[in-house]
């Protein structure tokens, strides 16, 4: 389910933001957000700044879903990073800005 998450962080996302932000095709982008629509996990409205697209919204179902999991991830997250050190995890901030910084390079669509 890490579509939803993402619409926690973009909100206004259309399929085809998606599958450009994820890199996945959009054929498994629209797969998801059909099989998602049917679960109640997220909608699709027509966006009010441009009438043309339709935009995803996570539902409150959605919402209450993503609260319910993120706690679990947050812990799990925290648990990882207290086998290092300060200086290893600044280290491993520096290291992942670096990867990001060259999102150019590696974050193409499949």
């Amino acid at each position: 389910m890490d579509r939803p998450v993402l619409l926690t962080q973009q909100p206004r996302l259309n399929a085809q933001q998606i599958s450009i932000v994820t890199g996945r095709p959009k054929t498994s982008i629209a797969s998801a957000v059909k099989l998602l629509q049917k679960k109640g996990v997220i909608t699709r409205k027509t966006d009010v700044v441009d009438s043309r697209r339709r935009v995803l919204h996570l539902s409150e179902s959605g919402q209450a879903t993503y609260a319910a999991i993120i706690k679990s991830f947050v812990e799990r997250e925290k648990q990882m990073l207290e086998t290092l050190d300060p200086a290893e995890r600044r280290e491993l901030v520096r290291l992942f800005g670096k990867i990001i910084a060259a999102a150019d390079a590696w974050a193409k669509p499949y």
